[in-house]
C-alpha cells in the first residue's frame, strides 16, 4: 500500500470548507504516514476511507444521526462535524459522544460562511486527531485493501 485513497462526501454548501480541511490534512499526513493521501476519484480507484463533512443545522445529536444514516458502507470514515460560528473560541459539544459507528473518527470544526474553516485551536486539534487516527489505522486499511473491502460504495444516493 503506497497511498491512502480517499473520497469526500460533503453538501455543496460546505464544499469549500471540505477542500480546505482536505488540503491541510494532506499536508499534515504527508510525512507522518510515510504515504500520501490521494483522491480515489482522480485516480479512478476505490477509496480506502471517506472524509464525510456536514454542517450542524439544528441539534448536534439529531443532525449526526441523520448524517450517519447516509453512510451505507463499512469503510473507515472521518466524520467532520462543522459548527457554524464567527467566533474561533466558540465552545461546542463533543460530537464523538453521539457516534456509535465502528471505524469512525468524529471531529468537530468551526467555520463561517464568508471565511470558511476558521483558524483556531479546535480545528488544529481536529486535524491532529485525524492525522493520528490515520496513522493508527494504516495497517487496518492495508488489510481491508487486500481483502477487497475498500471497493464498497460510499454513500446512499
Amino acid at each position: 500500500m503506497r497511498s491512502i485513497n480517499y473520497s469526500i462526501d460533503a453538501p455543496d454548501i460546505v464544499k469549500g470548507v471540505a477542500e480546505t480541511f482536505r488540503k491541510k490534512l494532506k499536508k499534515k499526513t504527508k510525512f507522518a504516514l510515510n504515504m500520501p493521501l490521494r483522491s480515489a476519484e482522480r485516480r479512478n480507484k476505490p477509496s480506502d476511507i471517506v472524509l464525510f463533512f456536514f454542517p450542524v443545522v439544528s441539534r448536534t445529536g439529531t443532525d449526526i444521526d441523520a448524517a450517519i444514516k447516509n453512510i451505507n458502507h463499512s469503510k473507515p470514515v472521518i466524520l467532520v462535524v462543522l459548527h457554524h460560528t464567527f467566533d474561533p473560541e466558540a465552545v461546542v459539544s463533543e460530537s464523538k459522544k453521539f457516534v456509535k459507528r465502528e471505524h469512525t473518527l468524529t471531529v468537530d470544526c468551526l467555520f463561517y460562511e464568508d471565511k470558511g474553516l476558521l483558524q483556531c485551536k479546535r480545528n488544529d486539534k481536529a486535524l491532529a486527531e485525524a492525522k493520528e487516527w490515520l496513522k493508527s489505522t494504516k495497517s487496518e486499511l492495508k488489510k481491508r485493501r487486500r481483502s477487497g473491502q475498500h471497493k464498497e460504495s460510499s454513500t446512499k444516493s
